[in-house]
């Protein structure tokens, strides 16, 4: 059985925080997806990857192929 040790429960305890203070300032659902699977289901560099896509692009995606707004 895996134990986290207590690096990993205070990373994701931060992980937690900045996904909650986001949501209150009404970050983009895509960004709060990218926050909260970092360290989770994406690594650091993937997770790096992903924001500066985003910050550049306004996405994570590469091609856009429908958007509801």
């Amino acid at each position: 059985m895996y134990v986290p040790s207590a690096e990993d429960s205070t990373r994701r305890a931060i992980v937690n925080e900045l996904y909650f203070a986001l949501s209150k300032l009404g970050a983009a659902d895509e960004l709060l997806a990218i926050v909260g699977s970092w360290g989770d289901t994406m690594d650091d560099a993937r997770t790096l990857d992903h924001l500066r896509a985003f910050n550049r692009n306004g996405t994570m995606f590469k091609e856009v192929i429908c958007r509801a707004d």
